[in-house]
């Protein structure tokens, strides 16, 4: 099929938390038509991941996160994407030009209220963190969305995005360029 499938429990303040990861390996053919909506159809968040020695990916991100959102039964604000730059490991081997400008990078994910994590499959740093944000922000995104769902006849409230950067301020050492 082209695509990679794990499933691993996790535990967050004292409840197991059963985790589908989907991984298309950022293939385009997944993009469109009724496979690409397989992949995307029931998610609760998204790690968006780029290379952090190739630009191009970082690139894609803006496509990848648009056609998340579009087989999205809900706004974008009770949807959580945490932005990943991986192969850390790589970074010091690769000339400067053909990285992504990490400022750049950290600006958008701010302007978009994503969060940034940055690891390296090969030796695992980060990975977990990663993990354990995106769960945790699908959780609160979870709660918040079906609050807001009881609140609609009663009064429209409006969406309440969880903040990676202040939920995860003591996990600063993981996560690059949060804060």
């Amino acid at each position: 099929m082209g695509a990679d499938f794990l499933s691993k429990k996790i535990m967050l303040q004292d409840s197991e938390v059963n985790v589908q990861v989907w991984d298309t390996a950022g293939q385009e053919r997944f993009n469109t038509g009724s496979v690409g909506a397989a992949y995307f159809r029931g998610a609760d968040g998204a790690l968006l991941v780029y290379d952090v020695v190739n630009e191009k990916s970082f690139e894609q991100l803006e496509m990848w996160r648009d056609e998340c959102m579009t087989r999205q039964d809900r706004s974008a604000d009770f949807f959580p994407i945490v932005v990943i730059g991986n192969k850390t490991d790589l970074r010091d081997a690769m000339r400067e030009e053909a990285r992504p400008d990490q400022s750049d990078v950290i600006t958008w994910c701010r302007q978009n209220s994503y969060g940034h994590v940055e690891t390296s499959a090969k030796d695992g740093q980060g990975v977990e963190a990663a993990m354990v944000a995106i769960v945790a922000l699908a959780l609160e995104n979870q709660r918040n969305y079906q609050a807001y769902m009881g609140s609609l006849p009663t009064e429209k409230t409006g969406g309440s995005r969880v903040d990676l950067e202040k939920k995860f301020e003591q996990k600063k050492s993981s996560c690059t360029g949060c804060g």
